[in-house]
Order: C-alpha cells, then sequence, then structure tokens
C-alpha cells in the first residue's frame, strides 16, 4: 500500500546564486490564483479550495527542515505561492507571521523576497513585513512581463492595468521597498526573436523610466 503524505510539500524548493546573494527558494502549494494568466500553468498544480493554515505551516517547517544546516548561510529569502504570497485568503496573515518567524535562523539574511501581484501591496501589509523581518532589504516581485498593453491584458490575460502598477510602484518606493519584475522574452506567440528582444528592452526602459521618475531607488 502507498502512504500518502499528511501535508502538501511546496510547488518548488530549491537553492541558487541571485545576484551575487545565496538565496532559498521556496513556492508554497496553496488554492489556486484567482487571475488564470493565459501562460501560467500553475493553477493546474493548485488545490481548488483554501488550504488550512496548518497545512502552510507544515510546509515552512518542512521547508527549513531540508536546509537546516545551511540557513545561517543564505542571504536571501525569496518566497511565492499560487500567485500572490500577500494575497491573505491564499497566504493568511498567522501563516506570514509564522514563516517570518522560522526565517529568523537566517542570520545572514539580506534580502527578503516576497512575489505577488499588485493588488494586494496594501501599507499596512508592508509595514507588518518590515515590522517581523530582519532582513536589510524588503524586495517585492511582480509579473508585470511587457509594456505593451494588449500583449499583456488581451494576450497573456494578466490583468495588470498600467495605472495600478504605477501606483504601487510609487508606494514601494515611498515606504522604502526595492521592487524586481519579471520580463518576458517573446510575449507574442507570433513574435520572432528579434521582436521578442525588442519588447523586452521596451519594457526594461519603461520600468526603469517609471521608477527613476516616482523616485524609486
Amino acid at each position: 500500500m502507498e502512504s500518502k503524505d499528511p501535508f502538501p510539500r511546496p510547488i518548488y524548493i530549491g537553492k541558487r546564486t541571485f545576484i551575487g546573494l545565496k538565496d532559498l527558494v521556496i513556492a508554497f502549494y496553496a488554492q489556486k490564483c484567482p487571475f488564470q494568466c493565459s501562460y501560467c500553468s500553475l493553477p493546474t498544480k493548485s488545490h481548488p479550495d483554501p488550504l488550512p493554515v496548518n497545512q502552510i505551516k507544515q510546509q515552512i517547517d518542512w521547508s527549513f527542515e531540508q536546509y537546516a544546516n545551511e540557513l545561517s548561510s543564505f542571504q536571501q529569502l525569496s518566497v511565492g505561492n499560487e500567485g500572490s504570497i500577500l494575497d491573505r485568503e491564499r497566504f493568511p496573515k498567522e501563516a506570514i507571521v509564522y514563516l517570518l518567524d522560522r526565517a529568523q535562523a537566517m542570520s545572514s539574511l539580506k534580502v527578503l523576497s516576497l512575489e505577488t501581484r499588485p493588488e494586494y501591496i496594501l501599507p499596512a501589509t508592508m509595514e507588518e513585513i518590515f515590522h517581523l523581518t530582519h532582513a536589510d532589504i524588503v524586495d517585492v516581485t511582480i509579473g508585470f512581463e511587457t509594456q505593451d498593453d494588449r500583449l499583456r491584458e488581451v494576450i497573456l490575460n494578466k490583468s495588470i492595468r498600467r495605472k495600478t502598477f504605477e501606483a504601487k510602484i510609487k508606494l514601494l518606493g515611498e515606504m522604502g521597498v526595492r521592487l524586481t519584475s519579471y520580463v518576458l522574452l517573446k510575449p507574442g506567440q507570433t513574435m520572432t526573436e528579434g521582436e521578442g528582444i525588442k519588447e523586452a528592452i521596451l519594457t526594461i526602459e519603461y520600468l526603469t523610466e517609471v521608477c527613476q521618475n516616482l523616485v524609486l531607488i
């Protein structure tokens, strides 16, 4: 008889070197994201209903146990789930408090990176994160993907409006939070390699200009 796991495991856990820092990366298993981006396969790996907070805590414990002998050497912790780690319906406040409490064992931690959609970036939430973490830098990672509104909204079905995104960039800058943004190469399926590279460059230039204009460092 096959034994069944008493709780779900994270979708992904691993370590890497990212911009010179030793990074522990965890993507927690949770209720599927409600936004259903056209290119994203995560919903097929996710739970259809809200996951009990104790099962999220068990994933956190299991993750830290896998690297128990290395925790003090990690300089960055990058966490996500089925779309947005700051979505309280899918990753409750109790879970984020527990996660950052366990992360106190990472004595060399310099960067805490949180993958989320912009809708969940709220002043009160970010203040709580600052209060709970000992990391020098709090980073928010957003999958903006492309500056082309048609590609982003129609083709990719991202549902991230430019106005909303820029408002959140301004908020992050005011709060001293670092922004990381994913940029897709060839966001349109019919794009040539050259067109994809050109669009990626345009997106990077757009992000740079917006961040500079909004005094984001």
